[in-house]
């Protein structure tokens, strides 16, 4: 199996958008399929770059660079067929391949197809392209794709052929190329979103939450103090409540403590991904300091949440539990506006109350 491994690393190291990771990540996709063939409709693998980038896009509101077009492209699809911003990727899909005919879904196509499957294949034949316009270098990169062997595929109508060694490399290699497609597209996205966290993460497609511990703490919690849900002033049951992520998760991507509030199942749903109004953040604060002081009160053994508080206040637990709740407050403020501010410019829904009046958190 003789692969030209160099032409494969260089063509993801210089790109002005993230076209050609999604082209690759797609082909990879293509190929795991339990019913895969080698010979790929390329409609197919623009269906698996849209897949992929839909949630870091839409969900995570990620800025990809101004002449990255892909964000607009699936915003348009996302228009024309009225999908929402938080979907089950399965339900993506089967709504993606029922309306492949759409306009939106064929301007993308058009658009991601007029260079990427050629301009992918430029560093195996870059000697045999100076001096050519774009035209004529997409011509003859079909050209030599079509005899030479070195090249992961060549053109057939409306598809790829994969090569049978390419075929080979990767469903020995696939692990690894998807890896270093996910780093490579992880450093693209860190430079044009500075300050937001969990880039990978969100590149993923994180979904699954972990509540339970906050659930447990908040239950006990509950028992020995009474309160109505910041939002709505309605009663909060210990029997019977839904766990608030006050700054969005689909922002910060985990689970930690100090972000999550109790509240009732319809206030939740109302809320969704929305950054909350200025008027709760004072009764949010005041609830979390209690709940520190709960859990380092408690018998349970359950200082390692505590731990979770100094990713916010950035110092240790000592310093924490000498503040009192004007410091205590003071410092939390400090630390979330930032945040607040950023997703805010990142697109995500803000001054969200039940009465719409209220002031956005700036």
């Amino acid at each position: 199996m003789d692969i030209s491994v160099g032409p494969l690393i260089n063509s993801l190291e210089t790109t002005t958008n993230s076209y050609k990771f999604y082209w690759l990540n797609g082909i990879l996709s293509c190929l795991e399929r339990p019913d895969a063939d080698s010979l790929i409709p390329i409609s197919d693998i623009v269906i698996e770059m849209l897949l992929e980038a839909w949630h870091p896009i839409c969900q995570f509101k990620l800025y990809y660079g101004f002449y990255d077009r892909l964000p607009i492209l699936i915003r348009q699809i996302q228009g024309d067929l009225h999908i929402p911003d938080l979907i089950k990727r399965h339900e993506l899909k089967s709504i993606l391949l029922k309306n492949t005919s759409a306009i939106s879904i064929e301007n993308a196509k058009i658009e991601l197809l007029r260079y990427v499957p050629y301009r992918f294949l430029s560093t195996w034949c870059k000697e045999n392209l100076v001096q050519l316009h774009d035209h004529q270098r997409h011509k003859k990169i079909a050209e030599i794709a079509f005899t030479d062997e070195n090249l992961p595929y060549y053109f057939v109508d409306n598809c790829i052929q994969v090569r049978k060694n390419w075929v080979e490399f990767i469903n020995l290699y696939g692990t690894l190329i998807r890896g270093n497609i996910i780093n490579r597209l992880n450093l693209y996205l860190t430079k044009r979103n500075p300050n937001v966290p969990s880039i990978i993460s969100k590149i993923q497609g994180a979904e699954k939450r972990n509540l339970l511990k906050a659930k447990t703490i908040w239950a006990k919690f509950l028992v020995e103090h009474s309160f109505s849900c910041i939002y709505s002033a309605q009663a909060i049951s210990e029997s019977d409540f839904s766990l608030d992520h006050f700054i969005p998760w689909s922002y910060v991507v985990h689970d930690e403590i100090w972000n999550i509030i109790p509240t009732t199942k319809s206030i939740n749903s109302q809320k969704s991904d929305k950054l909350p109004a200025e008027i709760y953040l004072d009764t949010f604060i005041h609830l979390q300091f209690q709940l520190f002081h709960f859990i380092n009160e408690s018998e349970e053994n359950w200082e390692k949440y505590l731990v979770e508080y100094t990713n916010i206040f950035k110092m240790d637990l000592k310093s924490i539990l000498k503040l009192d709740y004007e410091q205590f407050s003071i410092s939390f403020k400090n630390l979330i506006y930032p945040m607040l501010q950023i997703a805010r410019n990142m697109g995500f829904i803000s001054g969200w109350a039940l009465d719409s009046s209220f002031p956005a958190i700036v």
